[in-house]
């Protein structure tokens, strides 16, 4: 109000001004913000942590469930609390810095600094079950890439198991072979074999490898009685016995060392297969 009075309503002052008081009490209301900033994301954290562990189905209160409980619950927190407990330090140190500067208006200080410590502390716990979890997903992740890639090689196994059955025992010598010879009602192994390069298909017998790495028959072998008599029926269908199948690797080209692949029913991913081809150039070396 003007000295002359109130320019809009014309209202004059009955009186001198009120005084002073001689002792103000000093201001809770900025320490009471911050403790309440910092027990907002730390009641959050324990309530994510309890609702995780009931989840986990042992309702335990031992060291390592509490961790495992912690850390799910940190990975669901990560998009809300984790910034909301920085932006809640950030903020409550700049108030516990004013409160400090002056202490006969503002009271509360060690309240002020339990809720700063508490939203740091949940910010840190956050990042660090965070962190410490990262290495593990990762692996998790991998896993579930190399399944996925491994996937139709399963597939093409249980095919060639099933064939085997249906045919004495014997392997496909070739895709046509398991898509006219093996039953596929869901259609889940023409989808298999529609992944795969039908030449990076390979099967063989062990029996006609041992036969064309003999040596050459003597001459005196080729003689015959004249009236011995010639077997003129049809000879047998080799009976495959052995098969590799690859798929191309990271490089993207079949036939290298890093191919994904199954051999004789044992699936190697591209891991395995390069230990395992790094282990046949060890024992190859003379």
């Amino acid at each position: 109000m003007q000295k002359d009075g109130c320019a809009l309503c014309g209202a004059l002052a009955v009186g001198p001004p009120l005084p002073q008081p001689e002792h103000e009490l000093p201001f809770y209301g900025r320490a009471l913000l911050v403790a309440t900033l910092g027990a907002l994301p730390l009641l959050t954290f324990f309530i994510y942590t309890l609702v995780a562990l009931i989840k986990q189905s042992f309702f335990s209160f031992n060291v390592w469930s509490l961790i495992y409980a912690a850390e799910a619950a940190s990975w669901q927190m990560k998009a809300l609390v984790l910034p909301f407990a920085i932006i809640a330090s950030l903020t409550g140190a700049r108030i516990c810095r004013s409160i400090r500067r002056e202490p006969s208006r503002f009271a509360g200080m060690k309240l002020a600094h339990g809720g700063l410590a508490s939203s740091i502390l949940v910010a840190v716990m956050i990042v660090a079950f965070i962190g410490v979890t990262i290495p593990e997903r990762l692996r998790q992740h991998q896993n579930g890439v190399e399944a996925a890639t491994l996937a139709p090689l399963y597939t093409f196994r249980r095919a060639v198991v099933e064939y085997r059955i249906l045919h004495d025992g014997g392997v496909p010598g070739s895709f046509d072979d398991i898509k006219h010879g093996v039953p596929d009602p869901d259609h889940s192994i023409e989808t298999a074999l529609s992944t795969f390069d039908p030449l990076a298909y390979k099967a063989w017998s062990v029996q006609a490898r041992a036969e064309e790495t003999k040596g050459p028959k003597l001459r005196g072998a080729a003689l015959r009685h004249a009236n011995a008599r010639l077997d003129d029926s049809p000879s047998q269908p080799l009976a495959f016995t052995n098969y590799e199948l690859r798929l191309p690797g990271e490089d993207g080209v079949v036939g290298t060392a890093d191919d994904p692949r199954i051999v004789d029913g044992v699936i190697m991913s591209a891991a395995q297969a390069r230990q395992h081809s790094s282990t046949q150039d060890e024992s190859s070396t003379p």
